[in-house]
């Protein structure tokens, strides 16, 4: 009877330690409100930088029509950042990937309203990267007036440049806080670019450019080079090869943190043990921290996480470490229910949103939604790093939300006043359809993976590769597409290594204008 009682308990054992293993975190929990006289009772021999890293910042036509208010004729993206400022507001370095433009164009697709900017400044964001597949699509004009309406806001930006004669003065960026020279490199790896761009000096994911780079912040005298990347492929689920070597050669020579973006999805972080003049290190690369701000409803596109990092800084003999670190878990609502036939987007701290200590009104089912986005995340990064979690609640987010729009500043930079009633008003949204570019009438691919005569609706709960598919009926049978692209390799691999082998009667087809042209098979081909 006591052997099986001890069994027992040594199963119950082995069954909680999994449980943990899975997650292998612990979560931090912080406290949103600075406590500045604490920070100078630290012993004196080290300083501190608090660093708050995020991924993409996307706006599309629909929300930003959805963020016109009529009433008052202008626009207000306050709703969209709102929920998450109080913790972006902490960062002394807050840095984001900016995936639109300031065109002052309301019918560009790749152009917001300069009033988005102002939502910018007010969530604490001061640094972006513009190295991407956005500034890829943008004119030189449009990347200049983008800097400038940015540097009005106070906000710096790298990555992207108008001539060499920019670049040269400008990378790499060199930010000063607190006694601390933080270098920000930021590269691209771009499949193709739009013609337009071509007078666009954009930094590529280049080893001798990145190297050269490196020399000029160590001839500054930096004290710690962040790398931050738009690498991957959308449909991508872990680092790649390429990745992988790529941030261990950037540590090799130099760089003290490894970031990316653009798979749009949150990727693993892991630690790469390398050499640096001759001393083992440690490096963490963090391969996608996802989306800050979604333009996809898609569950797989909605979440992020915010990286939180501490730097020290030994006084006397200069030498700057990685301090804690940890991530915070961030999803995308969509709010369809405020108001009628309307949605606007929001980004929400997901763990705050899974203790319903904020934004109470969501649906029970985007709640889940956030806690069973918030797990996944937990489970792919959680062998590397702990969960941080702050006390966001709806009266920190009104008090931060007052203080910023009465202060006209954000809360990290208070010095830095802007006032809105200068700011010239963008034009209503265009109420009729505008000129389609090159690439949206060109022929678009995607794949047809069933044909039956009766509709049955499919379950993507479980299979990645479904979500986003459409229906279409025609001559009374109803098509099933998946997700397509405008790239005919691209979609080919997708269905060459998921579709085909799952659905042996699908096939690629191509649309022009929305109506089917042809449909391509490997003897096709």
């Amino acid at each position: 009877m006591k052997f099986l009682l001890f069994a027992k308990h040594i199963v119950c054992a082995i069954l909680l330690f999994s449980v943990n293993f899975a997650t292998a975190q612990k979560v931090v929990t912080r406290f949103i409100e600075r406590d500045e006289a604490a920070e100078f009772e630290r012993l004196d021999s080290f300083r501190m930088l608090h660093l708050m890293i995020a991924g993409n910042i996307y706006q599309n036509e629909q929300q930003i029509k959805n963020s016109y208010d009529s009433t008052r004729g202008r626009y207000s993206f306050n709703h969209e950042l709102r929920y998450i400022q109080p913790i972006l507001n902490l960062g002394d370095i807050t840095i984001a990937n900016l995936k639109t433009s300031f065109a002052n164009d309301i019918g560009s697709p790749y152009s917001s309203p300069d009033e988005f900017a102002l939502t910018l400044k007010y969530s604490g964001i001061n640094t972006l990267t513009l190295a991407n597949s956005n500034t890829g699509n943008i004119d030189k004009n449009t990347l200049q007036r983008t800097q400038q309406t940015l540097g009005t806001m106070d906000i710096v930006s790298t990555g992207a440049y108008t001539n060499n004669v920019q670049r040269n003065g400008n990378c790499p960026l060199m930010i000063y806080r607190k006694g601390f020279r933080i270098a920000l490199l930021n590269y691209a790896i771009l499949a193709n670019r739009s013609e337009v761009s071509k007078e666009v000096v954009i930094n590529v994911a280049d080893k001798n450019l990145i190297e050269s780079d490196l020399r000029a912040a160590k001839m500054q005298n930096v004290d710690f080079v962040i790398a931050y990347f738009d690498w991957g492929s959308n449909q991508q689920d872990i680092p790649s090869y390429t990745q992988q070597n790529l941030a261990r050669w950037c540590f090799e020579h130099g760089v003290g943190l490894v970031v990316g973006v653009h798979p749009n999805a949150v990727l693993p972080m892991e630690f790469v043990e390398y050499y640096y003049n001759t001393q083992p290190q440690t490096g963490l690369a963090v391969y996608s921290l996802g989306n800050l701000l979604s333009s996809d409803t898609s569950l797989r596109n909605r979440n992020g996480i915010i990286l939180d990092v501490e730097l020290k800084k030994n006084n006397f003999t200069g030498a700057v470490t990685l301090g804690d670190y940890g991530f915070i878990p961030v999803w995308n609502y969509y709010d369809t229910i405020t108001m009628k036939n309307r949605s606007k987007v929001s980004a929400l701290p997901s763990a705050a949103v899974q203790d319903g200590n904020v934004f109470k009104q969501i649906p029970y089912i985007e709640q889940r939604r956030a806690a069973n986005s918030a797990f996944e995340i937990r489970k792919a990064l959680g062998t590397h790093s702990d969960e941080i979690q702050y006390n966001v609640t709806d009266n920190v987010v009104n008090n931060v939300d007052e203080t910023v729009q009465l202060t006209n500043a954000s809360l990290n930079n208070k010095l830095s006043i802007f006032k809105p009633e200068f700011m010239k008003q963008t034009d209503a949204p265009l109420l009729a359809k505008r000129q389609l570019n090159k690439e949206e009438i060109d022929t678009f691919y995607c794949i047809q993976f069933y044909a039956m005569k009766k509709l049955i609706p499919l379950d993507t709960n479980y299979y990645d590769h479904l979500k986003g598919f459409s229906v279409v009926e025609e001559n009374g049978m109803y098509k099933y597409y998946s997700k397509g692209s405008y790239n005919l390799e691209e979609v080919m691999q997708l269905w060459l290594r998921v579709f085909k082998p799952r659905y042996k009667q699908s096939f690629i087809v191509a649309l022009l204008n929305g109506r089917q042209v042809r449909a391509i098979t490997l003897q096709s081909r």
